[in-house]
């Protein structure tokens, strides 16, 4: 059926008419999309031409912009830089106006403060150690740890000796009663080195003992003043408790040694070793004073200044050994 109207005149017509109809419109659409790409590459190009243009223009209003705002701001930083100089140069002139008034005030003011430090508040120049920091109160705890440092010292040296270690084998409590019963007389047979200046060195160390742990104390220089032989006094009552405590003491040679027992426990060693003790300490704080404040103000040899505060003040040494401090050391400052 399909074969006999393909062979028909009519469908040959019909086919004929719808081909050249379908040239005509494959032609038209050929023609539009070739319109339509010369239309896009027209705006493109346009388009480029404007950006360029766009671009060209913004560059010389930039360079315009540039050229023009240079000189100004070359123009304002010269102004500011010039009113700087100008204030700086109007501060520094007021300055020098105003220099002499302001500097003579402060040399007023330092010269007032250095009457000030020299004097007291009586009005009455200061010592050298009026200048030293001054701690609060006695120094109990360092006193008595130094006092039974050397107690330690001194009880070790007695053990090495047999009689020591032979006492020990009695009764502790009633020998020790029966030791400090016998103290009686002046004389204990002793050398005279020994109960006369061994024991008053061992009294002036003791007394330095106290000294240097009191603060007020130890900044008091020899001399006729009441704060200086209130301080010495003080350490006399320290080195006789100190003293009545060695000899008869409950950790006394009494105690631990029973020299009593053999019949040489007399008053000498009491009485003199605090009194004579005192004595020694006075004479080396009047040498330190007159005498090595006189040498350190003429040499500023360190050898020979050290070698003389050991040798004018022995006792001073062991006090400074026994607080672990160099053995010429002072609580003052250097005399000038």
């Amino acid at each position: 059926m399909f074969f006999q109207i393909g062979k028909s005149p009519a469908f040959a017509l019909i086919l004929g008419v719808l081909l050249i109809f379908s040239q005509n419109v494959r032609a038209q659409d050929k023609n539009s999309e070739q319109n339509t790409d010369d239309q896009i590459q027209t705006k493109s190009s346009m388009t480029a031409a404007q950006v360029d243009s766009v671009k060209t223009n913004t560059a010389d209003s930039l360079n315009a912009d540039n050229r023009q705002n240079q000189p100004q701001t070359e123009k304002s930083v010269e102004q500011q830089s010039l009113t700087k100089n100008e204030r700086f140069s109007n501060f520094t002139k007021a300055e020098t106006v105003n220099a002499p008034d302001r500097f003579r005030a402060n040399a007023d003011r330092e010269r007032e403060f250095k009457l000030k430090s020299l004097l007291k508040d009586d009005g009455k120049p200061k010592d050298d150690t009026d200048n030293l920091p001054l701690e609060e109160g006695f120094q109990w705890r360092s006193a008595i740890r130094q006092s039974l440092l050397f107690l330690a010292v001194q009880h070790g040296y007695a053990f090495t000796q047999p009689k020591t270690r032979e006492a020990l084998k009695g009764k502790f409590f009633k020998d020790y009663a029966k030791s400090v019963k016998s103290l009686q007389g002046w004389d204990d047979g002793g050398r005279f080195f020994t109960n006369y200046i061994a024991h008053p060195m061992q009294g002036a160390f003791t007394g330095f003992i106290y000294v240097q742990n009191d603060p007020k104390a130890k900044r008091q220089q020899f001399g006729m003043s009441k704060d200086y032989w209130k301080s010495r006094l003080k350490a006399f009552a320290w080195t006789t408790a100190w003293s009545t405590q060695f000899e008869i003491g409950p950790i006394s040679q009494a105690s631990i040694g029973n020299v009593g027992l053999k019949g040489k426990q007399t008053w000498e060693d009491v009485v003199v070793t605090p009194t004579l003790g005192t004595v020694m300490l006075v004479a080396e704080d009047a040498l330190d004073r007159y005498v090595m404040q006189r040498i350190e103000r003429q040499t500023d040899n360190f050898y020979i200044r050290i070698f003389a505060r050991m040798l004018l003040s022995p006792t001073r040494v062991f006090a400074n050994l026994i607080r672990f401090k160099t053995p010429w050391h002072r609580d003052r400052p250097m005399a000038k």
